[in-house]
């Protein structure tokens, strides 16, 4: 798939609603929560992991989920596209069926 949206810069940002860092905290504290219940304790330095390695191998993962994203949205839009058409056609159908053609 060749995308070239990845070398178009995006526009300069405009204000939003909510905040990206609340819900980041909101995230880290549910995971601390969840390491919690399935290994009895939150992520600790010196755990007996190499910390490189398991973030590499989420980093590799996390490439593959962001990739599986992009062509499942491709596939969304060109579908969208598709749909806007159709009802676009069917629309003028319509009309021409409720005014007549002139």
């Amino acid at each position: 798939m060749n995308d070239n949206r990845i070398s178009t810069p995006e526009p300069p940002p405009v204000k939003g609603s909510g905040s990206v860092v609340d819900d980041l905290v909101a995230m880290l504290h549910s995971r601390r929560e969840f390491g919690r219940a399935k290994y009895g304790t939150e992520l600790q330095p010196f755990n007996g992991r190499d910390a490189y390695l398991d973030a590499l191998q989420e980093l590799v993962d996390l490439f593959q989920y962001l990739h599986q994203a992009q062509m499942e949205r491709a596939k969304l839009e060109a579908d969208i596209a598709k749909l806007r058409e159709e009802i676009s056609g069917l629309r003028e159908e319509l009309v021409d069926e409720t005014y007549g053609q002139e």
